[in-house]
């Protein structure tokens, strides 16, 4: 059983806050304090219970990925989401290089940032669909795939069902998640295991980690 979170607390425009407000809302067992200040937040976030810092990067954000880094290192009872208003892939790339453990862009359907709280309650990895193929294309440029040369090529699609997969989603959820049916992620799955040439989930994730197609927890 995880911990629970005592608090979700926000630093975004009112427009962002206000959107999400009701998503954070439907936990029961979380208090939501929607601060305008970052360093607001983190007064708030440095008491020992465990809390979620929501941070929304917009187009006038002056909040850098090493800063945010700061922060986790600081507050490590604090699981960070970060949340991007701007899908703009200059602005995003820095956060994937810095390998936050859960980004998603804000324009994503109510289920998705939901998914994000539940993953940030259980210390888990989350990316919407989108965060997970910047993480893909980023893996294969700066690796060009010489770590699994041996093996036949990975594309970002099945690396993409591989983080579903180590965060331990089920076939029906990474479906609902990329709008793909059941049937297909069960095919990427097989493919997957071949490609791998291993013979279940566990020796594929396991595998997955060793080659550095998943980023490490």
């Amino acid at each position: 059983m995880y911990e629970k979170i005592s608090s979700v607390y926000v630093h975004a425009s009112q427009v962002v806050t206000l959107s999400i407000q009701s998503i954070c809302l439907q936990y029961a067992d979380i208090m939501y304090y929607p601060v305008d200040n970052l360093l607001e937040s983190l007064c708030e976030v440095s008491s020992q219970r465990k809390s979620i810092l929501i941070v929304s990067i917009e187009p006038n954000t002056v909040i850098s990925a090493n800063e945010l880094i700061d922060i986790q290192i600081k507050y490590p009872n604090t699981n960070l989401v970060i949340l991007f208003l701007d899908i703009n892939k200059q602005i995003i790339m820095p956060f994937v290089q810095a390998q936050f453990q859960i980004m998603l862009s804000y324009y994503q359907p109510t289920h998705i940032i939901d998914d994000a709280l539940i993953a940030a309650q259980k210390n888990q990895s989350f990316f919407c669909p989108y965060i997970t193929k910047l993480l893909a294309d980023e893996y294969l440029q700066q690796n060009k795939l010489s770590s699994i040369n041996e093996f036949q090529q990975i594309t970002p699609r099945e690396i993409e069902i591989l983080q579903f997969i180590a965060n331990g989603d089920s076939n029906k959820v990474i479906a609902k998640s990329l709008s793909i049916s059941a049937k297909t992620v069960a095919t990427h799955r097989e493919h997957l295991l071949r490609k791998l040439n291993v013979r279940n989930t566990a020796a594929m994730i396991n595998r997955a980690y060793q080659l550095r197609l998943l980023l490490l927890k």
